[in-house]
C-alpha cells in the first residue's frame, strides 16, 4: 500500500500533543505502507531544517505558502483555506501524486477535508486521521475563554469550521475516531461505516535511555503548553484550588508545572506569574526540549484539564514513562485507563489532592497502578498495536459493499441523501 500522507504539520520535532500524534502515526504507518508525506506549512526559515530531523523510512515533500504580514489579510487568507485549494498546493500535490503514485490519500488533522474532491480526481480514496472531535472542542474553546476580543474574532471561524466539518468530512471514504466518545459524536452526522476508532499512539522507544528528573525532592508535575487555553485554565485551577491542599497536607511536595508560558504582557501570563509568587514549591519551567524526564522523575502526573476533546498525550506519555496519573474525567475521556485500577479519576479540587496524597503515601500503590497503566498502554496505544490496527484499516479499504470511492450512500432513514 503506497499512502501520500498530507498534512499542516512538520512532526520531526514532537514538542506538542499535535506533533507527537503525527510523528506516533507516522512511526506505524510507514512499518506497514511505503509514505510520501506532505507538508502543506506557511513560509518559515526553519521548516527545511525541521524535515533534516526525519529519521523515519518515509519520503518528504514540503509546500510552503506565503503569508501575508497584514493581519487583516492573514485572518482573510485562513478563512479562504478552510475551503479552497492555493493554485501553488494544487499543482505540488497533483506533481507529487504523478511521482508517487500512491493508492490512498490519508489527510491528517485540521480542517483538510476540502482536499477530499482533489483527490477524488485522481480516482483516490481518502482517509481523514481527527486527532478529536475538532469543531467540539474548538467550539467549547471559544465558548468559554473569557476575552470578548477573543470571542468576537473568532466567531466567524467557528462558524465556517462547522460548515467544514458537517460538509465535507462526510465525504471522506474513512474517518478515524481516537476515542469511543468521537466515535459517537461523528456518528450524528456520518454512516457507522465511515468511521474507524485509532487510538492515540506512542513509541516508548525513546523512553529507555533519558534519565528521570531527580531535584532531591517528591514532587508531582503538570504538562502542557500554557499558551492553550485548556491547559492555561487546567494550571490555574491546580494553583489555586489543588496546590493549597496539597501544600497544607505535604511540606516536602513540589508542584512543576511544565510547557510554554502564555506570551509576555499578556492578562494570563500576568495572572500565572502573580499565582506561582503567591505559592510556595511551584517551579515553572517554561518551554523545556523534552518533558520525559520531568515525566519520569514525578511520583504522580496531575490532569484537572475541564475543557477537551480527543486524547490527551500527557496521559499516554505518563503510562509509558510509568508515572501514575490523577486525572479528571474530561482529562481521562476516550483512554482505557480505569479509575482505581491503572489510574485515579476525581473532578474536585479536594477529591484530585486526597487521590496524590494516597499516591504519595502508599508506594506499592503506585508501582501496581503504574504497572496496569503501561500494561494497557503497550497492548492498545503503543505504535506497535497501532501496526496492527493501520494494517486491519488497509485491509478493510477495499470497498467490500462495490462502491467506488466516494460514492454518498442513501439514507435509509428517510431515502435521501447525506
Amino acid at each position: 500500500m503506497k499512502v501520500l500522507f498530507i498534512c499542516r504539520h512538520i512532526p520531526y520535532r514532537p514538542d506538542s500533543g499535535v506533533t507527537a500524534r503525527i510523528y506516533n502515526l507516522l512511526v506505524s504507518l510507514s512499518g506497514v505502507s511505503d509514505v510520501a508525506c506532505a507538508f502543506i506549512v506557511d513560509r518559515d526559515a526553519g521548516n527545511e531544517p525541521a524535515l533534516q530531523e526525519c529519521r523515519l523510512n518515509v519520503t518528504n515533500y514540503l509546500i510552503e505558502t506565503d503569508k501575508s504580514d497584514f493581519s487583516p489579510l492573514r485572518y482573510i487568507f485562513h478563512l479562504l483555506d478552510i475551503f479552497f485549494i492555493p493554485g501553488k498546493v494544487r499543482k505540488a500535490l497533483t506533481a507529487i501524486i504523478e511521482r508517487e503514485k500512491p493508492d490512498v490519500v490519508w489527510l491528517e488533522f485540521g480542517y483538510l477535508c476540502h482536499l477530499v474532491p482533489f483527490a477524488r480526481k485522481f480516482g483516490l480514496p481518502v482517509i481523514y486521521g481527527s486527532h478529536n472531535s475538532q469543531f467540539r472542542l474548538d467550539f467549547a474553546l471559544w465558548k468559554s475563554n473569557p476575552s470578548l476580543s477573543y470571542r468576537l474574532k473568532m466567531a466567524l471561524f467557528v462558524l465556517l469550521y462547522f460548515i467544514h466539518e458537517r460538509a465535507l468530512c462526510p465525504m471522506a471514504d474513512l474517518v478515524l475516531c481516537i476515542s469511543r466518545q468521537d466515535l459517537d459524536y461523528y456518528r450524528g452526522f456520518m454512516y457507522p461505516d465511515q468511521l474507524r476508532l485509532l487510538p492515540f499512539l506512542y513509541d516508548d522507544g525513546v523512553l529507555a535511555g533519558v534519565e528521570p528528573l531527580r531535584p532531591g525532592h517528591p514532587y508531582i508535575c503538570m504538562v502542557g503548553s500554557l499558551r492553550a487555553y485548556q491547559n492555561y485554565a487546567a494550571a490555574m485551577f491546580a494553583l489555586e484550588q489543588v496546590w493549597p491542599i496539597l501544600f497544607r497536607e505535604n511540606v516536602g511536595l513540589h508542584l512543576y508545572i511544565v510547557g510554554e508560558l502564555p506570551g509576555d504582557g499578556t492578562p494570563e501570563y500576568r495572572r500565572l506569574k502573580e499565582s506561582v509568587a503567591a505559592s510556595e514549591r511551584v517551579v515553572l519551567t517554561g518551554r523545556v526540549d523534552s518533558a520525559i524526564p520531568v515525566v519520569k522523575g514525578a511520583l504522580a502526573s496531575l490532569v484537572p484539564l475541564s475543557i477537551g476533546s480527543g486524547v490527551r498525550t500527557k496521559i499516554i506519555e505518563s503510562a509509558a514513562c510509568g508515572t501514575p496519573v490523577v486525572s479528571t474525567t474530561i482529562g481521562a475521556e476516550g483512554l482505557p485507563f480505569v479509575d482505581g485500577d491503572s489510574i485515579f479519576i476525581a473532578d474536585t479540587a479536594v477529591q484530585l489532592a486526597e487521590r496524590v496524597l494516597q499516591l504519595q503515601n502508599d508506594r506499592s500503590l503506585r508501582a501496581d497502578m503504574a504497572q496496569k497503566a503501561y500494561i494497557k498502554y503497550h497492548d492498545e496505544l503503543s505504535c506497535e498495536a497501532g501496526r496492527r490496527i493501520i494494517g486491519e484499516i488497509f485491509r478493510g479499504l477495499s470497498q467490500p459493499d462495490g462502491r467506488p470511492p466516494g460514492e454518498v450512500k442513501a439514507d435509509a432513514r428517510t431515502g435521501g441523501k447525506v
